[in-house]
């Protein structure tokens, strides 16, 4: 993409716009805010054993464990993770051996296909509020820890939250769009 490019994808959440910004890609995004929940769900079970200290909500269920060892750790179950009512689940910790990392975090949502996802741009729309207003920063540095993993560096202002990392070209396509007449031209 071309430094001063944008694109814009119109999506259910509204205009999402994407941007190169230096040597990163950016988007910016509606802001989810959590709110803590008390739940009958055994998260400890879903999670293959380790209960989380804190749990969150808005859409994904937010899961926030000790340490970063725990959430890299987790072996979940995903029949369980299935039966959940969210749309899926968000594991989280502060990051405290590593001076370029402010958290750690996994995702996970069998029930809309995706066992885990190595990084998540919606699960960082509710990571970003809630780790800006905890540690009281402006900007957040977070690891999604999968198996491929990736860095994204974000700000909460106001509405919306902007995401900032690298990006990984999985697929690529060509778009053929049909050319549209208007009534005049027929």
């Amino acid at each position: 993409m071309p430094l001063d490019a944008q694109l814009t994808f119109s999506t259910r959440s509204g205009a999402l716009v994407a941007y190169r910004d230096e040597a990163t890609l950016a988007i910016e995004l509606p802001a989810q805010v959590p709110s803590r929940v008390e739940t009958n769900h055994d998260f400890a079970q879903c999670m293959g054993g380790r209960p989380p200290k804190e749990v969150w909500f808005n859409d994904d269920y937010l899961l926030v464990y000790d340490s970063p060892t725990e959430v890299k750790s987790l072996a979940p179950n995903f029949e369980l993770l299935h039966k959940i009512d969210g749309r899926g689940v968000i594991t989280t910790a502060l990051s405290v051996d590593d001076e370029e990392t402010d958290f750690v975090s996994r995702f996970f949502a069998p029930k809309v296909g995706v066992n885990e996802d190595p990084v998540t741009g919606s699960a960082h729309s509710k990571l970003v509020p809630f780790w800006t207003q905890r540690l009281q920063k402006v900007w957040v540095r977070g690891w999604q820890c999968s198996a491929r993993g990736g860095r994204i560096i974000g700000c909460h202002h106001e509405s919306s939250v902007i995401l900032k990392g690298g990006a990984v070209t999985f697929s690529q396509a060509t778009l053929e769009l049909p050319v549209l007449m208007n009534e005049e031209q027929d």
